[in-house]
C-alpha cells in the first residue's frame, strides 16, 4: 500500500491544487512539488519513557549534525537558522 505521494503542482487538478491551498493557506506555485503522506497514530511517550525518547533524539542529532557539518563550531546554531529560513520562506532559487 502507498503511503506517500508526490505531484508537481502544475500536475494536479484544480480543485485537488485548492483544497491543497487550503490546508497550507497559501497559494502553491507552478514549479512547486506536493507530497502527502499518510500515516497511522500512535500514542507518545509519557514521563520517564519521553524523556529518554527526547534524549536518544537529541543524540541522535547530534552524531548527524557532526558528520554532515565538519569543523562547523555550533551546529545547533546552523540547524536553528535553516530551521528559520525553513519557517519563514528563504527558497534557495
Amino acid at each position: 500500500m502507498q503511503n506517500l505521494s508526490i505531484h508537481r503542482t502544475s500536475e494536479l487538478p484544480l480543485p485537488t491544487r485548492r483544497a491543497v491551498e487550503t490546508l497550507l493557506g497559501r497559494a502553491l506555485e507552478d514549479d512547486e512539488d506536493v507530497g502527502v503522506w499518510a500515516s497511522r497514530s500512535h500514542a507518545a511517550p509519557v514521563g520517564e519513557a519521553r524523556v529518554q525518547t527526547g534524549n536518544r533524539l537529541l543524540a541522535h542529532m547530534d552524531a548527524i549534525a557532526l558528520k554532515v557539518l565538519p569543523g562547523e563550531d555550533d551546529p545547533e546554531q546552523l540547524a536553528d537558522e535553516k530551521a528559520r529560513e525553513v519557517r519563514h520562506g528563504k527558497r534557495d532559487h
